[in-house]
């Protein structure tokens, strides 16, 4: 029998579902943790969060969340767990704007969701990469330093420009985002006279981190400054409390794959992302 269990607090959720996840962290890094980073604030801090455990019998079967304004995420689970999921999810919170998850298992899920007048459309391919140890890679001059809250400004313009060339559909404060990350002290630069480039940390999970919000202004590209970067910021973290770190990058940017595996990072799995977008017919009120 088929059970979810919903209106979970982050602490609830990770108490339920955390042992079963950490049995593959770096594939359930995102899950584990936005709910971690989501538990860590106080009550009047957090914002609007949604996880879900799916059973079968006593055995946990899969999971899944949704912070809006993004995409629910799900956990690799079985075809009759996804439909299970889907159908019951689908009358609880219509509105989730798409769902993202391993690329296998969508089709299935995206079937069963079925939500009249909606369809699904895929929005972004990624490939989820792991790393414990960092290789060599061709230096460059300067060297990785924590970005200053005087950076604000220049960043956050850098930060609009990231989300731009990945079409990033969600409505973000960009300032309010990379002002978090510069007081928390997880974003850096390289900086070779000025900064070149920036790359910062999230997903802290029992063993791992997460890379996040690489980027190389335009005129500074193809200069090795973000491999660097990302190189010395992974063995940072290394040389710290997390055994692996994690990232995501776009199939469709063949550099960035290439790159990323030359720093020693190997592929875990596929992540595809879906929109749900209303018929064109309804759209126009036909």
């Amino acid at each position: 029998m088929i059970s979810i269990s919903a209106h979970l607090t982050p602490e609830k959720f990770l108490k339920t579902a955390g042992p079963w996840l950490e049995k593959n962290e770096p594939q359930n890094n995102l899950i584990l943790g936005i709910a971690s980073n989501i538990a860590s604030k106080p009550l009047d801090q957090r914002q609007e969060y949604h996880f879900w455990v799916v059973k079968k019998g006593k055995e946990i079967a899969g999971a899944a969340f949704w912070t809006p304004p993004f995409k629910l995420s799900l956990t690799e689970m079985e075809s009759d767990a996804l439909i299970f999921l889907a159908r019951k999810l689908v009358k609880q919170v219509p509105l989730i704007p798409g769902v993202n998850g391993p690329k296998e298992i969508l089709p299935t899920f995206i079937r069963a969701w079925n939500a009249p007048g909606l369809q699904a459309e895929i929005e972004t391919s990624s490939r989820l990469y792991h790393l414990e140890k960092v290789g060599e890679v061709p230096p460059v001059g300067g060297e990785m330093r924590i970005a200053g809250p005087e950076e604000t400004d220049r960043l956050t313009q850098w930060f609009k420009l990231f989300r731009e060339e990945l079409r990033a559909p969600e409505k973000l404060d960009e300032r309010e985002w990379v002002g978090g990350y510069i007081r928390e002290q997880r974003l850096f630069v390289w900086n070779h006279g000025q900064a070149c480039a920036m790359a910062g940390y999230a997903g802290i999970t029992p063993n791992g981190a997460r890379i996040v919000m690489v980027y190389t202004p335009r005129g500074l590209r193809k200069r090795g400054y973000a491999t660097n970067l990302v190189a010395s910021l992974s063995q940072k973290l290394l040389q710290g409390s997390r055994k692996f770190c994690v990232l995501y990058t776009d199939l469709l940017n063949p550099t960035s794959n290439h790159i990323y595996q030359k720093i020693g990072y190997l592929p875990v799995c596929d992540w595809d992302s879906y929109s749900f977008q209303a018929f064109k017919g309804l759209l126009e009120g036909e």
